[in-house]
């Protein structure tokens, strides 16, 4: 399977086998998610109803989803797993 998603999604080149690797409600953390991978070198789309012309935030349809490449699924898990616990602890 092979994915094309538009250029608004932050990745306009085909992604081979992409995972969803984040499901959010917020179309900023998505973005937020997405830079984080990007600084490690993960390339990823954001995708979701509330980047169209019509844009949807609310509930399960305002859903923003963070896309990776298979090869990159584990690595990028890892990162926002770290990233999990780092929020966790900061606001113990």
């Amino acid at each position: 399977m092979t994915a094309n998603l538009p250029a608004a999604t932050g990745y306009s080149e085909r992604m081979s086998d992409p995972i969803c690797v984040a499901r959010v409600t917020d179309v900023n953390e998505a973005w937020i998610i997405s830079a984080r991978l990007k600084a490690f070198g993960i390339r990823s789309r954001v995708h979701g109803d509330a980047l169209g012309p019509y844009a949807v935030t609310v509930g399960a349809m305002g859903a923003t989803q963070v896309w990776v490449a298979c090869s990159d699924a584990e690595e990028a898990q890892s990162i926002l797993d770290v990233s999990d616990q780092e929020a966790v602890l900061e606001a113990e």
